[in-house]
Formats: C-alpha cells, structure tokens, sequence
C-alpha cells in the first residue's frame, strides 16, 4: 500500500532522512525540532509542514524505535511556539503502547529524556570505540 498515494521505496527513503535528523537533533543542545522544520530537511520526497503525511511519518518511526528499545523518537518533534508538545498523533499512539498519558506534558517530558539519553549515549558509545 502506498502511504498518501507515495511510493513505499521513497517513503522508506524518507523515514531514513527523518530519523537520521530526529537522532540528530535528540543529540543537539537544542533537543526538539518542529513539525514544520522537519519536512525541509527531507529530501527523498515532497512533504507539506505540519503535514497528516509528517505525522504519520513520524508516528512510523516513533513505533519502529519503541520496539526496538529506544522509545518513541518523534518526542524530539513538537508543534511550534512556547512550550509546544507533539501532535495528538503521538499521544493517541502512546497510549496504545500502553504508555501513561494522562499528564501529556509530564509523559512528553519524560519520553523525551529517554530518547535523548539513549542517543547521547550511544553517540558516546560510539566515540570511546574510536
């Protein structure tokens, strides 16, 4: 099934781009980029910001992570403005991870620590294998 009627090859390829420059920016000092940022740092293919098709990319990659132990890596992508959290998108699939999601900004805070501790962490794994 094409997603958004795109190419799965280059949706794929897209879902590298984004996650590569989520990990990226889990890394950085500034720890969050925006739904609207996102999209400009793709190249594979067209997304519009704040796009159902960027959240549901990054809702793709959030699970992929989970699963994999990292936590729900879209925590890094948030709504633009003061204070911005993520889309509804990400809560509504965390709370089908059976996570806790009462206090959305305690649990968005939380997620979010664990991801950057799982990314720095292993960008200092890799640095002491140097």
């Amino acid at each position: 099934m094409k997603p958004h009627g795109i190419d799965r090859s280059l949706w794929e390829a897209a879902k590298r781009e984004a996650r590569e420059t989520m990990i990226k920016v889990a890394r950085s000092r500034k720890g969050t980029i925006t739904y609207d940022e996102l999209p400009r740092l793709i190249t594979a293919i067209h997304l519009e910001p704040s796009s159902l098709a960027v959240r549901e990319l990054v809702d793709e990659i959030s699970f992929e992570e989970d699963m994999a132990g990292r936590g729900m890596l879209g925590a890094v992508v948030v709504h633009q403005g003061v204070g911005g959290l993520p889309s509804q998108h990400f809560f509504t699939l965390a709370k089908g991870l059976g996570r806790n999601t009462i206090d959305q900004d305690r649990f968005w805070k939380s997620e979010l620590a664990t991801v950057q501790n799982v990314w720095k962490r292993s960008e200092a794994d890799v640095a002491g294998t140097s």
